[in-house]
């Protein structure tokens, strides 16, 4: 089992989730088409494969799952579904193989057409002609897309942008919808990303375009249980000499036991201690620094996230309530963080609908938990880092 930071974790280096797979492949089979809720860095793109990937080789599904994240329209989303589809062929009868190639010459002409402006309509058909190619497909067919949100916050910033959300999102609807007049079709769709959908969807009140998808919030941090067992599987893959104590240890100064976080103290213990007849908690203590100052660039999607999501004056609020978080590591009252809101938004009820949608997504997307009526940081790793990234003073 590789420590794998950034690219989708696959095959024997997947560890655990078995409860979490067995519940979404209930889902599936029920025909329930899924939204994958949980915040960053928790595993979402390596579940959702791993889900894929064992309806492929253990019940015949077909299926493709695609990222999204660098797609800024229809017709780069098009592109990418068709580029994903040609890869299941052999599942599809002559018919669609046959529509399939017609796309594919459509997206050519349709590229000229979003170099000169005039792909919005054309994209839309597209879409239309892609939906009925998908809903000719016979048998159990799965469809995962990755970073759907972010997806759609480069599509808000093009020129019509709400609209084009809500009729894309529409036109996907349709499509699922539309599986009740294909009976031989068994599609299921998955979208999960780095950002809510709930929250896109609430903010530009396009949610009608969604309340098909059924949420599935069943992916969250390690329990204790499974975070020993993973930790052990490390050392002995890694040949490294931590006892039980040093993992209790780890899992005690990780706090939020996902495995990115559990897996950089791991490595990071591993190099510092290599040259080392022994390991000690202070050893450790040395390789969560070095594990902050060494990945600080993959945190940072914890910063942009939020500049990409929020309005401005929404994004500054945002950060004043996580400064005060951070620095106040026993939490911080609703009541206080009304006050610092207020020191941006005057309006008293645009304040309570800004600081509500906030504290939702600061929660969802894991930044935050609340306890007692009092909010702090989820992640000592995440805390420490917007401590040092923002300079703060304790």
């Amino acid at each position: 089992m590789a420590i794998k930071i950034g690219p989708q974790v696959e095959g024997d280096d997947f560890f655990g989730r078995t409860e979490e797979l067995g519940l979404a492949i209930e889902e599936v089979f029920a025909g329930n088409h899924l939204s994958v809720k949980a915040p960053r860095r928790v595993g979402k793109s390596s579940f959702v494969q791993k889900l894929r990937t064992i309806l492929k080789e253990e019940h015949g599904w077909g299926g493709i799952f695609f990222d999204m994240e660098g797609a800024t329209d229809e017709v780069d989303f098009a592109k990418q579904m068709i580029d994903a589809l040609k890869g299941n062929r052999e599942k599809f009868t002559g018919v669609v193989q046959k529509a399939l190639e017609g796309l594919e010459i459509s997206i050519g002409g349709l590229i000229k057409y979003k170099k000169e402006g005039a792909a919005g309509k054309k994209a839309d058909d597209l879409l239309v002609d892609l939906g009925n190619i998908i809903n000719k497909i016979e048998g159990h067919f799965f469809i995962g897309i990755d970073e759907l949100p972010v997806f759609l916050l480069h599509l808000l910033k093009e020129e019509d942008g709400p609209k084009r959300v809500s009729r894309f999102l529409h036109l996907l609807r349709s499509i699922r919808n539309n599986q009740e007049n294909h009976p031989k079709n068994k599609t299921v769709w998955v979208f999960c990303g780095s950002i809510g959908l709930d929250y896109f969807a609430r903010k530009n009140k396009v949610a009608g375009g969604l309340n098909d998808m059924k949420p599935f919030e069943e992916i969250g941090a390690f329990s204790k249980t499974e975070s020993v067992k993973f930790l052990q599987r490390l050392n002995q893959k890694e040949k490294f000499h931590l006892t039980d104590e040093h993992i209790e240890y780890i899992i005690r100064i990780t706090g939020w036991t996902i495995p990115f976080f559990l897996a950089i103290l791991f490595e990071e213990t591993k190099l510092y201690c290599r040259n080392k007849e022994a390991v000690s908690e202070s050893h450790i203590d040395i390789a969560y620094n070095r594990a902050l100052a060494k990945y600080k660039i993959n945190f940072e999607t914890w910063h942009t996230r939020l500049t990409e999501q929020l309005e401005p004056a929404e994004e500054a609020v945002s950060i004043k309530l996580l400064d005060a978080c951070a620095v106040n590591k026993e939490g911080v009252s609703f009541s206080i963080l009304h006050q610092l809101g207020y020191t941006i938004i005057k309006d008293p009820d645009l304040l309570k609908e800004v600081l509500t949608n906030l504290i939702d997504l600061l929660i969802h997307d894991g930044y935050l938990v609340e306890e007692r009526g009092k909010y702090y940081f989820r992640s000592p790793f995440i805390r420490d880092w917007w401590i040092n990234r923002r300079n703060l003073n304790l």
